[in-house]
């Protein structure tokens, strides 16, 4: 017996049903794009004597318990540290500030990336104002081995705002890479004497989940 294949099925349907049906794929394929959480990270500097270590990047730290876009901290020193700020010397000359340090994340497998999601160096509190530390411009590089990075892209975000409410920038990267590695380069600053940043997440395109586009369903 041949069964009908799904595109059939769904044809056959009435159309207030068939409208539903669709509704909740599309809503299922929204739902297949998340954050990607990178499985570890580096940075070339890292402000010496403070928790501003770049691991606070990638552990949720400071996020609302949903980890997504919401809460995030303030203060770089609450609970142990919650963000990342560059090293007041920079690794390759001692005499100038790491204005332009650089991050790489490792995703752990080769995944396809649609942008990245980025919660600005978000300090602020009474007597300082770090917000602008918060990366201005910034380069993305990507590829399958740290030394064999190829250009994404120069990409720009906001200054934070210095709130516990803050739900970071949006970069789309224009089309999808799929890569393994990501490394940032910061350009500039938002006018602060050393780069800082609170959180990154990549923002997956769904391709790895198996779902299928209705209609791509063969006969059985």
């Amino acid at each position: 017996m041949k069964i009908p294949s799904l595109t059939v099925f769904v044809r056959s349907l009435p159309a207030p049903v068939t409208c539903l049906l669709i509704f909740c794929l599309c809503g299922m394929t929204a739902l297949a794009e998340s954050l990607l959480t990178p499985v570890s990270v580096v940075a070339s500097s890292t402000q010496p004597n403070s928790p501003a270590s770049p691991e606070h990047l990638i552990d949720h730290s400071g996020l609302d318990s949903d980890g997504k876009v919401s809460t995030h901290t303030a203060d770089s020193f609450r609970d142990g540290g919650s963000m990342w700020n560059a090293a007041y010397e920079s690794p390759e000359d001692a005499t100038r500030r790491d204005t332009q340090a650089w991050l790489v994340f490792d995703l752990g497998a080769a995944k396809d990336v649609r942008g990245m999601r980025i919660w600005n160096g978000n300090e602020k509190t009474p007597g300082f104002d770090g917000t602008n530390r918060g990366v201005n411009e910034f380069e993305i590089l990507a590829g399958d081995a740290e030394d064999a990075l190829e250009s994404v892209g120069i990409f720009q975000i906001a200054a934070a705002r210095g709130e516990d409410a803050d739900e970071g920038s949006e970069v789309d990267f224009g089309k999808p890479v799929k890569a393994r590695y990501f490394k940032m380069q910061i350009i500039s600053n938002h006018g602060g004497d050393i780069p800082s940043l609170s959180e990154v997440r990549f923002l997956g395109t769904g391709k790895d989940t198996g779902m299928r586009a209705l209609g791509q369903f063969d006969d059985l």
